[in-house]
């Protein structure tokens, strides 16, 4: 801290605090702030050391196509396009939402991970343009997804931590969704019960903070399962990529459902 002071612009002195627990967390520092032997690989790769964690768990349980798919989409933009027209927004909403059940639903991380591996194999066929328009996804975004991930493959590569191809696990849902909190923790809330007068989801987060679900995600009408509504949820767990801030509240945007087994094995409280 004292020597990020001295910086020409020295950052926000609660955004490194932010930042030196977020390492913690994940592992990268001790608690008197000294580099782990983890947090020495994970600076070793030009991501966020949580996505970079996410890529070394993806290789260790043999899920690293998904990984890839995911740090590449966190780091640039969401390939879905929504219509401005209602009924062409409905079909697209539906396009995503049957795409996110290809790994168990209730995901916006996840429908990019489908997306991306039938857009591969249509693209295989002659027929991504084709794909793309049916599934209202931006050509030009999926190729840019794709050129980034086969440079961090390589980055992967280089740095001698591919030993195999390590797909063996990338179509099984439980794995992946796993891999997703490690690569969102310690960004993980809780759906909490609608109060009587109140008309939309809210999320608490971890740090306390209250949230409400963006309107483009695919979890947005998703309800706490004792307000006995359509979409509801039993355990209504979540992680995230981001809050934002709107006009009234903060919202999460790209967000998933997840079970508690995971973050038990991942978090450190």
């Amino acid at each position: 801290m004292s020597f990020l002071s001295k910086a020409v612009d020295p950052p926000n002195e609660l955004s490194v605090t932010n930042a030196i627990r977020l390492l913690q967390d994940i592992g990268a520092l001790t608690s008197d702030e000294k580099l782990t032997e983890l947090g020495k690989q994970l600076g070793a790769l030009p991501v966020h050391p949580s996505t970079s964690k996410m890529l070394l768990l993806g290789i260790l349980l043999n899920c690293l196509n998904p990984a890839l798919t995911i740090a590449c989409a966190a780091g640039f933009r969401d390939p879905f396009v929504l219509p401005t027209n209602a009924e062409q927004r409905k079909l697209a909403f539906a396009a995503k939402r049957e795409l996110s059940s290809a790994y168990g639903g209730y995901s916006d991380q996840l429908a990019i991970v489908a997306a991306y591996d039938r857009w591969e194999k249509a693209q295989s066929r002659g027929a991504a343009e084709k794909f793309c328009a049916q599934n209202f996804l931006s050509m030009g975004t999926m190729n840019m997804l794709s050129a980034m991930r086969e440079q961090l493959r390589r980055e992967l590569s280089m740095k001698g931590f591919i030993p195999h191809s390590c797909n063996l696990n990338a179509n099984d849902a439980g794995i992946v969704r796993a891999l997703l909190v490690a690569g969102s923790y310690p960004m993980v809330g809780m759906l909490l019960p609608a109060l009587p007068t109140g008309k939309k989801a809210v999320v608490q987060t971890a740090q306390g903070m209250k949230v409400r679900i963006h309107p483009h995600s695919l979890n947005f009408k998703l309800v706490h399962a004792s307000n006995q509504k359509q979409e509801a949820v039993n355990k209504p767990l979540l992680v995230f990529d981001e809050v934002t801030r709107g006009e009234a509240w903060m919202y999460i945007r790209n967000c998933t459902v997840v079970k508690p087994h995971p973050l038990v094995l991942l978090a450190s409280e």
